[in-house]
C-alpha cells in the first residue's frame, strides 16, 4: 500500500521511465584552435550529481534504464529523494513499486533490478543525505 503521496510520485515517474521512454545524450565536443597541433590537456570536469547518478546508472547495463532519457531518469530520482524526504522507508518503496509494477504484470526481473538500482543510485547520489538506508 503507498502511504503518501511522496511514494506516490515516485511510482507514477517509474511507471513513465521505466515502461517506455527513450532518449540519448549528445557527444563531447573539442575544439583546436589555430596552430594548436592536438587539444590541451585539462583537468577533469567535476561532475554534478545528476551527471553522476546517470553515469551509475548508464553503467549498469539494464534495458529499461537504457531506454529512459537521462531527464526523466533524474526526475524519478528526485521523486526518490522526496519520498525519503517525506519518510518513506527503502522497503516501502520497493514494496509500492513492486506491487504497483506486478499488478500490470511485469514479470521480467531486469525491470525490478532497475527499480533497485534507482533506488540505491538516487541514495548515493542525488540524496546522499539518504545514503545509510541503501
Amino acid at each position: 500500500m503507498i502511504k503518501n503521496i511522496g511514494a506516490a510520485v515516485a511510482v507514477a515517474i517509474a511507471a513513465v521511465v521505466l515502461v517506455g521512454c527513450g532518449g540519448g545524450t549528445a557527444a563531447p565536443t573539442v575544439t583546436v584552435t589555430q596552430g594548436q597541433t592536438s587539444p590541451t590537456t585539462l583537468p577533469a570536469p567535476v561532475e554534478s550529481p545528476e551527471d553522476q547518478y546517470i553515469n551509475a546508472l548508464r553503467s549498469m547495463n539494464n534495458k529499461y534504464i537504457a531506454s529512459a532519457s537521462d531527464a526523466d531518469l533524474i526526475d524519478v530520482g528526485y521523486s526518490v529523494c522526496e519520498a525519503f524526504d517525506s519518510g518513506i522507508t527503502v522497503d516501502e518503496l520497493s514494496s509500492a513499486l513492486v506491487q504497483e509494477f506486478s499488478g500490470q504484470g511485469i514479470t521480467d526481473t531486469s525491470f525490478y533490478e532497475a527499480i533497485g538500482m534507482i533506488i540505491g543510485a538516487s541514495a548515493l547520489v542525488l540524496c546522499p543525505q539518504y545514503s545509510s538506508l541503501v
